[in-house]
């Protein structure tokens, strides 16, 4: 795994764009990684797998939007991407990338370009999500599951400061250690905004403090 430093980064930097013209792809593919029935336990080897997929997508122009994302996907993101080619401006929207991006087509001194973003399946794959069959099949639904929070639930809760902070460092490397060692498995939605409540109320008060000092000091 790549070593790099981590640097206070907005949680959100999609804000800093201007609006432009999305023209997003039809998804042919069930959201997440895959179908997981319903009462069986995923292990480390699932998460390898869940890995080596997440990896192969942000090995390309998803890497570069899953940088400007901000929040949990951005730190998913960072030790796998080539910050030299995100660092690079939209690309020329060829046929092939257009037909299967998500993307901001720019218009800039009469040439196009096209910028992607990502889709809810990329979202989906990046934290690793799984649909989850419920136990009576005429009911034909599913719920979801993952090995990171989505980044809804991210953004709702304590550790969304508006920046990667070191609280939230300390608990994503924790929860890598807890998989690796065979004690924490895929969350629910709802079990993943339990696990991440009860810091909320005091990132809300210290999120305040710096926002009245930043004030004080304009």
């Amino acid at each position: 795994m790549k070593t790099r430093l981590l640097l206070p980064v907005p949680h959100d930097l999609s804000v800093l764009r201007a609006p432009q013209i999305v023209s997003t792809a039809v998804e042919d593919r069930p959201l997440g990684i895959g179908i997981k029935p319903n009462g069986i336990r995923l292990n480390r080897e699932d998460y390898k797998t869940y890995v080596k997929m997440r990896n192969n997508l942000l090995d390309g122009p998803i890497g570069k939007a899953a940088l400007l994302e901000g929040g949990i996907i951005w730190r998913l993101a960072w030790n796998c991407c080539d910050l030299e080619t995100t660092a690079k401006g939209p690309d020329l929207p060829t046929e092939s990338f257009t037909a299967h991006s998500s993307v901001h087509l720019i218009s800039l001194g009469g040439q196009r370009f096209a910028e992607t973003v990502l889709s809810q399946q990329d979202r989906y794959i990046l934290v690793g999500v799984y649909r989850v069959l419920t136990e009576n099949p005429k009911q034909n639904s599913a719920s979801i599951t993952s090995w990171w929070p989505t980044q809804e639930t991210w953004k709702d809760s304590g550790y969304n400061t508006g920046y990667w902070s070191h609280a939230a460092e300390v608990w994503y490397r924790r929860r890598i250690q807890l998989i690796e060692d065979g004690k924490a498995e895929p969350l629910t939605s709802n079990e993943w905004r339990n696990t991440l409540r009860h810091s909320k109320s005091d990132a809300k008060d210290l999120l305040e403090y710096v926002e009245l000092l930043f004030a004080a000091k304009i």
